[in-house]
Protein backbone atom coordinates (compact mmCIF):
# COMPACT_ATOMS: atom_id res chain seq x y z
CA UNK A 1 0.00 0.00 0.00
CA UNK A 2 2.82 2.21 0.94
CA UNK A 3 4.17 1.81 -2.59
CA UNK A 4 1.08 2.64 -4.39
CA UNK A 5 0.58 6.10 -2.22
CA UNK A 6 4.78 6.79 -3.14
CA UNK A 7 3.60 6.06 -6.98
CA UNK A 8 0.94 8.33 -6.87
CA UNK A 9 2.90 11.39 -5.16
CA UNK A 10 5.46 10.67 -7.61
CA UNK A 11 3.49 10.91 -10.29
CA UNK A 12 1.79 14.37 -9.22
CA UNK A 13 5.23 15.70 -8.37
CA UNK A 14 6.41 14.97 -12.13
CA UNK A 15 3.13 16.19 -13.91
CA UNK A 16 3.37 19.59 -12.11
CA UNK A 17 7.01 20.31 -12.68
CA UNK A 18 6.08 19.13 -16.42
CA UNK A 19 3.54 22.03 -16.25
CA UNK A 20 5.25 24.58 -14.53
CA UNK A 21 8.18 24.26 -17.68
CA UNK A 22 5.57 24.33 -20.00
CA UNK A 23 4.03 27.45 -18.69
CA UNK A 24 7.61 28.49 -17.81
CA UNK A 25 8.45 28.42 -21.71
CA UNK A 26 4.98 29.33 -22.57
CA UNK A 27 5.58 32.76 -20.90
CA UNK A 28 8.95 33.24 -22.83
CA UNK A 29 7.27 32.53 -26.21
CA UNK A 30 3.84 34.53 -25.21
CA UNK A 31 5.10 38.18 -26.93
CA UNK A 32 6.36 36.67 -29.87
CA UNK A 33 3.20 34.53 -30.74
CA UNK A 34 0.88 38.08 -30.01
CA UNK A 35 3.03 39.75 -32.35
CA UNK A 36 2.75 37.08 -34.97
CA UNK A 37 -1.06 37.16 -34.48
CA UNK A 38 -1.17 41.02 -34.65
CA UNK A 39 1.21 41.32 -37.84
CA UNK A 40 -1.62 37.89 -39.77
CA UNK A 41 -4.63 39.74 -38.51
CA UNK A 42 -3.07 43.37 -40.16
CA UNK A 43 -2.85 41.39 -43.35
CA UNK A 44 -6.19 39.84 -42.81
CA UNK A 45 -7.52 42.91 -42.04
CA UNK A 46 -6.15 44.94 -45.16
CA UNK A 47 -6.71 42.08 -47.54
CA UNK A 48 -10.43 42.45 -46.18
CA UNK A 49 -9.92 46.70 -47.32
CA UNK A 50 -8.87 45.37 -51.00
CA UNK A 51 -11.66 43.22 -51.59
CA UNK A 52 -14.64 44.84 -49.65
CA UNK A 53 -15.92 47.89 -51.06
CA UNK A 54 -17.24 48.91 -47.99
CA UNK A 55 -14.60 48.57 -46.25
CA UNK A 56 -12.92 50.68 -48.84
CA UNK A 57 -15.78 53.27 -48.49
CA UNK A 58 -15.87 53.10 -44.54
CA UNK A 59 -12.34 53.86 -44.22
CA UNK A 60 -11.27 56.43 -46.98
CA UNK A 61 -14.83 57.90 -48.19
CA UNK A 62 -13.65 57.08 -51.89
CA UNK A 63 -14.69 53.95 -53.84
CA UNK A 64 -12.82 54.26 -57.32
CA UNK A 65 -13.62 50.98 -59.89
CA UNK A 66 -16.13 49.67 -56.82
CA UNK A 67 -18.83 47.38 -57.48
CA UNK A 68 -21.85 47.96 -55.06
CA UNK A 69 -24.88 45.97 -54.86
CA UNK A 70 -28.03 47.54 -52.93
CA UNK A 71 -25.61 50.29 -50.96
CA UNK A 72 -27.03 51.59 -47.97
CA UNK A 73 -26.31 55.60 -48.33
CA UNK A 74 -28.68 57.45 -47.17
CA UNK A 75 -27.95 60.53 -45.83
CA UNK A 76 -24.03 59.80 -46.10
CA UNK A 77 -22.06 62.86 -46.13
CA UNK A 78 -19.68 62.00 -49.66
CA UNK A 79 -18.56 65.76 -50.50
CA UNK A 80 -15.79 65.47 -53.18
CA UNK A 81 -16.28 61.45 -52.64
CA UNK A 82 -13.76 59.63 -55.82
CA UNK A 83 -16.74 57.16 -57.54
CA UNK A 84 -14.83 57.39 -60.53
CA UNK A 85 -15.85 53.96 -63.31
CA UNK A 86 -17.84 52.58 -60.60
CA UNK A 87 -20.86 50.39 -60.67
CA UNK A 88 -23.97 50.83 -57.83
CA UNK A 89 -27.03 48.60 -58.67
CA UNK A 90 -29.83 49.52 -56.69
CA UNK A 91 -28.24 51.59 -54.05
CA UNK A 92 -30.20 53.99 -51.97
CA UNK A 93 -28.28 57.42 -51.60
CA UNK A 94 -31.42 59.68 -50.36
CA UNK A 95 -30.41 62.28 -49.01
CA UNK A 96 -26.40 61.62 -49.47
CA UNK A 97 -24.16 64.64 -49.75
CA UNK A 98 -22.27 64.45 -52.88
CA UNK A 99 -21.06 67.99 -53.72
CA UNK A 100 -17.87 68.23 -56.14
CA UNK A 101 -18.51 64.22 -56.40
CA UNK A 102 -16.55 62.33 -59.28
CA UNK A 103 -19.18 59.86 -60.61
CA UNK A 104 -16.95 60.34 -64.26
CA UNK A 105 -17.90 57.59 -65.88
CA UNK A 106 -20.15 55.55 -63.17
CA UNK A 107 -22.81 52.94 -63.81
CA UNK A 108 -26.06 53.67 -61.74
CA UNK A 109 -29.10 50.93 -62.40
CA UNK A 110 -32.03 51.23 -60.35
CA UNK A 111 -30.11 53.75 -57.99
CA UNK A 112 -32.22 55.91 -55.35
CA UNK A 113 -30.85 59.86 -54.88
CA UNK A 114 -33.90 61.21 -54.63
CA UNK A 115 -33.22 64.40 -52.14
CA UNK A 116 -29.26 64.46 -52.44
CA UNK A 117 -26.76 67.03 -53.30
CA UNK A 118 -25.23 66.59 -56.25
CA UNK A 119 -24.11 70.46 -56.73
CA UNK A 120 -20.95 70.64 -59.03
CA UNK A 121 -20.54 66.77 -59.48
CA UNK A 122 -19.12 65.28 -62.17
CA UNK A 123 -21.19 62.66 -64.60
CA UNK A 124 -19.16 62.64 -67.47
CA UNK A 125 -19.15 59.68 -69.67
CA UNK A 126 -21.61 57.92 -67.19
CA UNK A 127 -24.25 55.18 -67.34
CA UNK A 128 -28.23 55.65 -65.76
CA UNK A 129 -30.62 53.58 -65.82
CA UNK A 130 -33.82 53.30 -64.17
CA UNK A 131 -32.32 55.46 -61.31
CA UNK A 132 -34.40 58.39 -59.67
CA UNK A 133 -33.05 61.82 -59.10
CA UNK A 134 -36.51 63.67 -57.74
CA UNK A 135 -36.05 66.62 -55.77
CA UNK A 136 -31.94 66.69 -56.01
CA UNK A 137 -29.50 69.61 -56.44
CA UNK A 138 -27.64 69.14 -59.47
CA UNK A 139 -26.86 72.67 -60.02
CA UNK A 140 -23.93 73.20 -62.12
CA UNK A 141 -23.18 69.17 -62.35
CA UNK A 142 -21.55 67.81 -65.33
CA UNK A 143 -23.45 65.23 -67.84
CA UNK A 144 -21.35 65.91 -71.01
CA UNK A 145 -22.24 63.19 -73.33
CA UNK A 146 -23.63 61.27 -70.52
CA UNK A 147 -26.54 58.06 -71.68
CA UNK A 148 -29.28 58.62 -69.57
CA UNK A 149 -32.73 55.99 -69.97
CA UNK A 150 -35.77 55.29 -68.15
CA UNK A 151 -34.98 58.59 -64.98
CA UNK A 152 -36.70 60.35 -63.04
CA UNK A 153 -35.55 63.81 -62.77
CA UNK A 154 -39.17 65.76 -61.71
CA UNK A 155 -38.71 68.84 -59.23
CA UNK A 156 -34.85 68.20 -59.75
CA UNK A 157 -32.87 71.54 -59.43
CA UNK A 158 -30.85 71.60 -62.52
CA UNK A 159 -29.22 75.01 -62.70
CA UNK A 160 -26.57 75.93 -65.06
CA UNK A 161 -25.71 72.14 -65.45
CA UNK A 162 -23.73 71.23 -68.78
CA UNK A 163 -25.05 68.06 -70.78
CA UNK A 164 -23.93 68.82 -73.71
CA UNK A 165 -23.85 65.58 -76.30
CA UNK A 166 -25.98 63.86 -73.00
CA UNK A 167 -28.07 60.99 -74.99
CA UNK A 168 -31.68 60.55 -73.26
CA UNK A 169 -32.80 57.09 -74.64
CA UNK A 170 -36.13 57.32 -73.96
CA UNK A 171 -38.82 57.67 -70.91
CA UNK A 172 -36.94 60.13 -68.89
CA UNK A 173 -39.46 61.99 -66.53
CA UNK A 174 -37.99 66.19 -66.41
CA UNK A 175 -42.05 67.38 -64.94
CA UNK A 176 -41.51 70.87 -63.18
CA UNK A 177 -37.37 70.68 -63.05
CA UNK A 178 -35.33 73.84 -62.91
CA UNK A 179 -32.64 73.92 -66.20
CA UNK A 180 -32.48 77.41 -65.97
CA UNK A 181 -29.16 78.51 -67.47
CA UNK A 182 -28.74 74.81 -69.01
CA UNK A 183 -26.33 74.06 -71.64
CA UNK A 184 -27.86 71.05 -73.92
CA UNK A 185 -25.84 72.36 -77.39
CA UNK A 186 -26.38 68.50 -79.74
CA UNK A 187 -28.43 66.82 -76.45
CA UNK A 188 -30.51 63.83 -77.79
CA UNK A 189 -33.86 64.65 -75.28
CA UNK A 190 -36.13 62.48 -77.66
CA UNK A 191 -39.73 61.58 -75.86
CA UNK A 192 -38.99 63.49 -72.34
CA UNK A 193 -41.32 64.55 -70.35
CA UNK A 194 -40.47 68.16 -70.01
CA UNK A 195 -43.96 69.55 -68.98
CA UNK A 196 -43.82 72.51 -66.24
CA UNK A 197 -39.71 72.88 -66.84
CA UNK A 198 -38.08 76.08 -66.60
CA UNK A 199 -35.48 76.44 -69.39
CA UNK A 200 -35.33 80.06 -69.32
CA UNK A 201 -31.96 81.23 -70.62
CA UNK A 202 -31.21 77.97 -71.46
CA UNK A 203 -29.14 76.88 -74.64
CA UNK A 204 -30.34 74.20 -77.15
CA UNK A 205 -28.59 74.38 -80.08
CA UNK A 206 -29.22 71.76 -82.63
CA UNK A 207 -30.93 69.97 -79.48
CA UNK A 208 -33.14 66.98 -80.62
CA UNK A 209 -35.98 67.30 -79.04
CA UNK A 210 -38.34 65.14 -81.27
CA UNK A 211 -42.01 63.78 -79.46
CA UNK A 212 -40.51 65.81 -76.46
CA UNK A 213 -43.27 67.51 -74.18
CA UNK A 214 -42.94 70.87 -73.02
CA UNK A 215 -46.00 71.64 -72.54
CA UNK A 216 -46.32 74.39 -69.70
CA UNK A 217 -42.54 74.88 -69.97
CA UNK A 218 -41.05 78.32 -69.78
CA UNK A 219 -38.62 78.51 -72.36
CA UNK A 220 -37.92 82.57 -72.19
CA UNK A 221 -34.32 83.77 -73.37
CA UNK A 222 -33.51 80.29 -74.43
CA UNK A 223 -31.38 79.89 -77.93
CA UNK A 224 -33.01 76.85 -79.14
CA UNK A 225 -31.58 77.75 -83.11
CA UNK A 226 -31.67 74.84 -85.28
CA UNK A 227 -32.93 72.14 -82.98
CA UNK A 228 -34.99 69.22 -84.06
CA UNK A 229 -38.52 69.51 -83.19
CA UNK A 230 -40.34 66.75 -84.84
CA UNK A 231 -43.81 65.79 -83.10
CA UNK A 232 -42.57 68.17 -80.53
CA UNK A 233 -45.33 69.76 -77.99
CA UNK A 234 -44.93 73.47 -77.32
CA UNK A 235 -48.64 74.20 -76.28
CA UNK A 236 -49.09 76.77 -73.51
CA UNK A 237 -45.40 77.41 -73.73
CA UNK A 238 -43.39 80.55 -73.09
CA UNK A 239 -41.16 81.32 -75.94
CA UNK A 240 -40.80 84.82 -75.30
CA UNK A 241 -37.44 86.21 -76.75
CA UNK A 242 -36.22 82.61 -76.79
CA UNK A 243 -34.54 82.18 -80.48
CA UNK A 244 -35.68 79.80 -83.10
CA UNK A 245 -33.45 80.17 -86.14
CA UNK A 246 -33.32 77.47 -88.95
CA UNK A 247 -36.78 76.19 -87.02
CA UNK A 248 -38.59 73.41 -89.31
CA UNK A 249 -41.95 74.00 -87.14
CA UNK A 250 -44.22 71.40 -89.12
CA UNK A 251 -46.21 68.79 -87.11
CA UNK A 252 -45.22 71.00 -83.70
CA UNK A 253 -48.16 71.64 -81.57
CA UNK A 254 -48.04 75.31 -80.83
CA UNK A 255 -51.47 76.08 -79.18
CA UNK A 256 -51.79 78.84 -76.77
CA UNK A 257 -48.12 78.97 -76.78
CA UNK A 258 -46.49 82.75 -76.01
CA UNK A 259 -44.34 82.70 -79.33
CA UNK A 260 -40.94 84.59 -78.79
CA UNK A 261 -42.88 88.54 -80.43
CA UNK A 262 -45.31 87.76 -77.41
CA UNK A 263 -48.14 87.01 -79.56
CA UNK A 264 -49.93 84.03 -78.49
CA UNK A 265 -50.29 81.05 -80.62
CA UNK A 266 -53.96 80.29 -81.78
Amino acid sequence: MNYIVSFLFYLIRFFLKLFKRFFVCLRKIAIPIILILIFVSSIIFMFLFRIDPFFELWRTGNCPACELFQAELTFKNLKGANFEHSEIVDGDLRGANLENANLDGISLWGTNLSGANLKNSDFELAKIMLSNFSNTNLEGSLFKETSIDKTNFQNANLKNADLRGAYFLGGNNFQNANLEGTNLIITKLKYADLRGVNLSGANLQHTDLTGANLSGANLSGANLDNPILTDANFENTNLRGASFKGVNWKGVQLRGAIMPDGTIHP
